[in-house]
């Protein structure tokens, strides 16, 4: 086994010592960039901006809207389960998030509410697993009732959620982390060393 300031054995380097470099080197570059936070443009009033939530609902990201995708069903909504809302020339964040926290009294409103294509608020019950979250700058359209506010995007949703957490559920219900899991496996030297990231 090699010291720190020693010159390391043969065997460390070619197999534990650079298993472990590269593994550390790789749990903290991903641990890093899902630690970097989301930034938004706020330079210029005129620029319309992701609004951060309110009614209880916090933004949690741009994602892909499903009913383009190939093996969606009979075309499944991103956001599914629940009541939907257009409101050309009106719709805002706050009137979408009032609408969702107003539609499901027994459950104190919708959990998910999202805006697509400036006027379309969508209140859900589910986050259908085959959206993936895309860049925030995909969700690029000013609201039709408040330019200063993001509303979606063409085939993206902007999705606000009650409790602020994000797990997605496929269609037949079975809750899916949306957090990758990582199976790293090196073959060195006839073994194989792997690890769940």
């Amino acid at each position: 086994m090699a010291v720190w300031g020693s010159t390391p054995s043969f065997s460390c380097v070619r197999r534990t010592c650079f298993i472990y470099i590269f593994l550390s080197w790789f749990i903290a570059v991903n641990l890093a960039a899902a630690a970097a936070p989301e930034t938004t443009s706020t330079s210029s009033p005129a620029t319309a901006t992701i609004a951060p939530g309110t009614n209880g609902y916090k933004y949690i990201g741009c994602y892909n809207e499903t009913t383009a995708l190939s093996g969606t069903g009979s075309g499944t909504r991103a956001l599914y389960g629940g009541i939907n809302e257009v409101l050309p020339g009106e719709m805002t964040v706050e009137k979408c998030l009032g609408f969702c926290k107003s539609g499901m009294k027994e459950e104190k409103g919708y959990r998910f509410a999202g805006l697509e294509y400036s006027r379309e608020c969508w209140c859900a019950t589910q986050l259908f697993s085959l959206s993936s979250k895309v860049a925030n700058t995909e969700c690029n359209l000013a609201c039709d009732g408040n330019k200063s506010q993001i509303c979606g995007g063409d085939l993206r949703i902007s999705v606000y959620d009650l409790h602020g957490v994000v797990n997605s559920v496929a269609a037949d219900g079975q809750s899916t982390p949306r957090l990758a899991l990582m199976l790293v496996v090196l073959v060195v030297g006839g073994g194989v060393v792997g690890g769940l990231l």
